[in-house]
C-alpha cells in the first residue's frame, strides 16, 4: 500500500512515474477464408414423351394453319402431323444394325468393327471421323484400319459418326430457293458440332455425346425440308408456299421435329430432352452441361457467321446458365486467337487476303440469318 501511494505523490511533485505494465497481445484473427460458390449440381431428367411432342407438333401445326393460307400449306401441315414413323426417315439397314447394337448393354469390339466393315460407306465415313483434327492433335500419325480407327474414336465416336451418315444421307432438295436453305442449316449443324464438344470439356460434359447433340442440335429443320422434297416429288411440281411461311415454320417446329427423330431413332432421353429443347425456352431446371454447351455453340457459330460480338451476360440471363462463365470468357478468347492465327496462316499460304472478301462475307451473314434465324 505504501508503495502506492509512494508513486501516486512521486507522480504529482514532477517525478518520474513509473512504467505500466506491458499489455497482453491479443491475438490476430485469422482471415477468412474465401467462399468459393458451390458448383453447379447436374439433374438428369427424362425427355419428353412420343405423346408429349406430338400434342405440341399439332399445336405447331394448328398455329401456322392460322396464320397461313394454301393447298400447299395444307398438304405440308397435314404431312408433319402423321408424325412418327411417316415423317421421319429410317437409316439404311447397316446404319440401323449398329446403333442397335451400340444401345445394347455389352457389346464387343469386333462386334463394331464386323459390322462397319461390311459397309463401305461406314468404313470410309469412320476413317475420315479417326483422321480429323481432333483426333489428329493427340494421336498425330494417321490411321488406316477399321479396328486401329474404332480403338481411336471409341463408342461414342463410333455413333457420333454413324449419326453424321444418317443426317447428312437424308439431306433432301426441296426445290423451289429451299435447297441452299437446306444446305446452310446443314452447314451450321457441322460447324456447331466441334464447338459443342470443345466446350463440353469447360463445362463438364462429354465430349462426344456434345459433339453428336451438336450435329444434331438442328436435325428438325432438316426433317421440315424433307417432307418439302417428299411432297414435290409426290405432286411433280414446286411446292406454292407463300412468303414467309418456310422461315417461321422452321423456327416454330424444329426443336420438336428433331425431339421426335430423336426418339424414332432410339436415342438416349438425354439426347431427346436436348435436341427438342436447345433453345432453352424456357430454361430447364438444374445444371445441364450439354444443353448448355450446344446452346453456347450455336450462338458462337451463328454469331461467327453473322460478324456479331456476343453478349455473355444476355445469353446467361436468357438461357438459364448455371455454367461457369469465366471459364466460357477464357475459352472464347483462346478460340479467338485460333481463328486468327488460322487466318494469317491462310493469308501467308496465299500470299495475301482474297479479293471481294467483304462482299462475299455480307452475303454469307444476309444467308446465315435466314436459315438459321
Amino acid at each position: 500500500m505504501f508503495k502506492g501511494l509512494k508513486n501516486v505523490f512521486a507522480g504529482l511533485l514532477g517525478g518520474s512515474a513509473p512504467e505500466p505494465p506491458p499489455a497482453r497481445a491479443r491475438p490476430v484473427p485469422a482471415a477468412p477464408a474465401p467462399v468459393r460458390p458451390a458448383p453447379p449440381v447436374h439433374i438428369a431428367r427424362e425427355g419428353p414423351s412420343e405423346a408429349e411432342l406430338g400434342r405440341r407438333l399439332d399445336e405447331h401445326c394448328a398455329r401456322l394453319g392460322e396464320h397461313f393460307e394454301g393447298r400447299d400449306v395444307e398438304l405440308l401441315l397435314q404431312a408433319l402431323r402423321a408424325g412418327g414413323q411417316a415423317i421421319i426417315r429410317q437409316p439404311p439397314l447397316a446404319a440401323q444394325a449398329l446403333l442397335t447394337l451400340l444401345n445394347r448393354r455389352s457389346y464387343g469390339m469386333d462386334e463394331v468393327i464386323r459390322l462397319i466393315e461390311r459397309d463401305p460407306a461406314l468404313s470410309q465415313a469412320l476413317l475420315r471421323h479417326a483422321n480429323s483434327a481432333w483426333y489428329a492433335s493427340s494421336f498425330g500419325a494417321p490411321v488406316i484400319s477399321i479396328r486401329g480407327a474404332v480403338q481411336r474414336v471409341g463408342t461414342k465416336g463410333v455413333h457420333a459418326m454413324v449419326m453424321a451418315q444418317v443426317v447428312q444421307g437424308g439431306l433432301s432438295r426441296p426445290g423451289a430457293g429451299f435447297n441452299e436453305m437446306a444446305t446452310m442449316v446443314w452447314n451450321h449443324m457441322v460447324r456447331t458440332a466441334p464447338i459443342a464438344r470443345r466446350l463440353a470439356r469447360v463445362l463438364g460434359g462429354g465430349a462426344e455425346d456434345a459433339y453428336t447433340l451438336g450435329l444434331l442440335h438442328d436435325v428438325g429443320k432438316l426433317v421440315l425440308f424433307d417432307r418439302i422434297a417428299d411432297l414435290r416429288r409426290r405432286e411433280r411440281r414446286n411446292l406454292d408456299l407463300p412468303s414467309g411461311f418456310v422461315r417461321i415454320a422452321l423456327r416454330e417446329v424444329h426443336e420438336t421435329l428433331g425431339g421426335i427423330a430423336a426418339l424414332q431413332w432410339r436415342l438416349a432421353d438425354e439426347a431427346v430432352r436436348v435436341i427438342s429443347g436447345h433453345h432453352r425456352t424456357p430454361p430447364p431446371e438444374g445444371f445441364d452441361p450439354l444443353g448448355e454447351a450446344v446452346f453456347l455453340a450455336e450462338k458462337i457459330d451463328i454469331a461467327a457467321q453473322r460478324g456479331e460480338e456476343l453478349d455473355l451476360e444476355q445469353l446467361w440471363a436468357d438461357g438459364g446458365l448455371q455454367g461457369p462463365r469465366e471459364r466460357v470468357e477464357t475459352f472464347l478468347a483462346a478460340e479467338r486467337a485460333r481463328e486468327n492465327e488460322a487466318e494469317a496462316e491462310a493469308e501467308r499460304a496465299d500470299g495475301g487476303p482474297g479479293q471481294g472478301a467483304a462482299a462475299g462475307a455480307a452475303q454469307a451473314q444476309d444467308r446465315t440469318a435466314q436459315a438459321t434465324g
